[in-house]
């Protein structure tokens, strides 16, 4: 008789040795997808590892399961180390949770199955996550280390693998990012428009601005939430390098290259759009994340709106922006263009700060998936050929560097500044380092964000000494270029003036119409006040141009201001009897309306006045100067007494009289005798700007 014990250990292996007698014992081909992951990613999904395993029906198996990957896993973890992986038997879940055998160990102890009539079981095990960037990656678009999974099984007798080692992850860098250099200019500025801010109207305004392109690297590298994950994909930018007093705004939604109308600002090539994107269209698209912790996690967003803009927070200059990618097409590489708008006041003391974009996947730490490493994105520009297509270069040319002056004199010069890059803009500034003496250059504009002539102005006033002055004129465009011009300026004196022949002496500049102060419209009528104001050869000059004269004497001269005048200011010159007056600065505009008084006709051509009304129900005739822009280019309204009228019958020039503008309105039939008051408004100057009102006298229709 058999001892006990060994009795007992037949009796449990009966079964198996019964159900095992022909010599087929369970077997699995062991097969696994290979997906590409993000080489950046600590919680990277990997492909499905399947056992196709056959049997003769009703083999029943009883034993552990091991899977031991080259890098850590990094599913979550819920009480008594389970994992949120899944392993299924014919499609069920496996009788036994994914356990936490080590970092990178994931078992399943005590699994139980049984072969069904077919004699054929598939075991899977899917949604594995692991850190892919614990592994050597390549630093472009070529696969780093597999990403392996070795099984195992125990008792190894009872169920055997035809191979032990799969790759189920093959890591590549996933996100690549250009942003361009910026430098932003503290003389320059950059001017917001008003409130609500949106991409058209921040182009409107000129409001500078520079783009961040990011691309993946492969198909799949921005994905939308799935399930088991927080977010989706999450792309963090990190700003600095901003001047404390600076604002900057981001699209709300940016519309990807695959989208019918792509988010584009230009200064990447492209149409000009905030991009039009179609929910659920399968095309890429970022949503901006609001209120989001230091490493991008957490936070928010509403329904995007394609043309919003929304600020971005920043603190000491450097600030966060987190993009998350709402929609993407599985199946193409796609990109994204995001416009970074700047608002900042000029400032009288200049200087410059660089300003730098960092681009990488996010969540960097916190909670959430998917999380990534804070790597830095490389650049993708090799994917688009445009590796210095894009970048500003520098080059100004100026027509002449010496000038020879009569103490008093003015010579006026120009430098051609030009982009031999690429993109749209390149901003630059401008300033003058004296050798000798001061202020006798004067630069306009002082910088822009785009290249375009700057004039010089060069005076030789009658208090500089005659003798030779040296200075340089710095064109600085920053990482574009630095361009230096030596400036010669030989001041001769005056001759002798004869005693006899006063100096012309303008004290007063005056509104035509008004008499009123103020900036200069170009073609529009002027008053001038003065002393020695008349005399032989007389002329009146604006930067050098003639102005012409309609009255002189000897303390007036009425002028139409030159429709030419290139700058934001102009050195006004009163000539007589060979003698010119001192150059007396005035800051010009396109439009600065104002009505003549009288200067309102009835509808019969007589003067409107207290004593002679226009009939309610007639049109008058209103003359003003000052109300177009040197092109006619502005929009005209009127307010007639509480009446808005903004489409009058006739706003125009006046017939036959440069200068002159001429409005026509219709008095409203039903309004009673009073006199009350006009004003007309232009937006020749890019803002609405109106007249101050005169008196007009209605009587009502019998």
């Amino acid at each position: 008789m058999l001892p006990r014990t060994l009795r007992s250990l037949l009796f449990a292996v009966l079964p198996v040795t019964a159900l095992l007698g022909q010599g087929t014992s369970p077997s699995c081909t062991v097969t696994a997808v290979t997906p590409t992951v993000r080489a950046e990613g600590l919680t990277e999904r990997l492909g499905d590892i399947v056992f196709s395993c056959t049997a003769p029906p009703g083999t029943a198996v009883t034993g552990n399961l091991s899977v031991f990957l080259n890098t850590n896993i990094t599913n979550r973890e819920f009480g008594d180390g389970v994992l949120d992986a899944a392993l299924t038997v014919n499609g069920a879940l496996a009788n036994t949770p994914p356990r936490r055998g080590g970092a990178s160990l994931v078992t399943f102890n005590g699994l139980q199955f049984a072969f069904p009539p077919t004699g054929v079981v598939e075991i899977r095990l899917s949604n594995l996550r692991a850190d892919a960037s614990a592994l050597p990656a390549s630093g472009g678009f070529f696969p780093g280390t597999p990403i392996t999974a070795r099984v195992a099984f125990s008792p190894a007798t009872l169920l055997s693998f035809t191979r032990s080692e799969v790759t189920v992850g093959i890591p590549q860098r996933g996100l690549f990012a250009t942003s361009q250099q910026t430098v932003v200019a503290a003389q320059l500025g950059s001017p917001l428009p008003e409130s609500p801010i949106t991409f058209t109207r921040a182009l409107a305004a000129r409001t500078f601005f520079a783009t961040t392109r990011v691309t993946e690297a492969f198909a799949t590298a921005f994905e939308p939430k799935q399930a088991g994950t927080d977010t989706g994909t999450r792309i963090v930018v990190r700003f600095s390098g901003y001047p404390s007093d600076a604002r900057i705004f981001v699209p709300s939604l940016v519309a990807g290259s695959s989208a019918s109308t792509p988010t584009a600002a230009g200064d990447f090539g492209g149409t000009i759009s905030p991009g039009a994107y179609a929910p659920g269209s399968g095309t890429l698209a970022l949503v901006r994340v609001q209120s989001t912790g230091p490493q991008g996690e957490s936070g928010f967003y509403s329904n995007p709106i394609s043309d919003e803009l929304t600020e971005v927070p920043l603190v000491g200059g450097t600030g966060i922006a987190v993009f998350e990618v709402l929609d993407a097409d599985p199946r193409r590489t796609e990109s994204a263009q995001i416009p970074v708008f700047l608002g900042l006041p000029r400032s009288g003391s200049g200087g410059s700060s660089t300003v730098t974009a960092a681009v990488s996947f996010g969540p960097n730490g916190g909670t959430g998936y998917p999380r990534f490493t804070a790597v830095a994105a490389p650049t993708d520009c090799s994917v688009f050929s445009d590796c210095n297509a894009y970048v500003p270069k520098l080059r100004a040319d100026p027509a002449n560097t010496t000038f020879r002056l009569l103490q008093g004199g003015v010579a006026n010069q120009q430098f051609l500044i030009y982009n031999e890059g690429g993109g749209s803009i390149m901003p630059f500034t401008t300033r003058v380092e004296y050798t000798n003496g001061s202020g006798w250059i004067r630069l306009d504009p002082e910088g822009d964000l785009v290249a375009r002539p700057v004039r010089m102005v060069v005076i030789a006033t009658p208090q500089m000494a005659p003798g030779a002055y040296r200075a340089t004129v710095v064109i600085d465009a920053g990482g574009a270029g630095v361009a230096r011009y030596n400036i010669t300026l030989e001041v001769v004196a005056l001759p002798p003036e004869p005693p006899a022949v006063p100096r012309p002496r303008v004290t007063q500049v005056l509104h035509g119409a008004t008499f009123e102060a103020g900036p200069v419209a170009r073609n529009a009528y002027y008053t001038l006040k003065g002393e020695n104001l008349a005399g032989n050869n007389l002329s009146v000059t604006f930067d050098g141009k003639p102005a012409l004269t309609t009255y002189t004497s000897a303390n007036q001269i009425n002028v139409l201001v030159p429709a030419d005048l290139g700058s934001n200011t102009a050195q006004l010159v009163v000539s007589a009897n060979g003698v010119s007056s001192t150059p007396v600065t005035v800051q010009v505009t396109d439009a600065y309306p104002g009505i003549f008084d009288p200067g309102i006709l009835n509808q019969d051509g007589s003067v409107n006045s207290p004593t002679n009304p226009a009939q309610a129900g007639t049109f008058v005739q209103i003359y003003a100067t000052g109300l177009l822009g040197p092109r006619d280019n502005g929009v005209i309204d009127a307010r007639l007494h509480d009446v808005s009228i903004g489409n009058p019958p006739y706003a125009g020039p006046a017939p036959g009289i440069p200068g002159l503008q001429q409005v026509n309105l219709q008095i409203p039939r039903e309004w009673p005798t009073f006199t009350t008051e006009v004003l007309l408004c232009t937006t020749a100057t890019g803002t609405r700007t109106c007249s101050t009102p005169v008196k007009i006298h209605i009587r009502q229709t019998p």
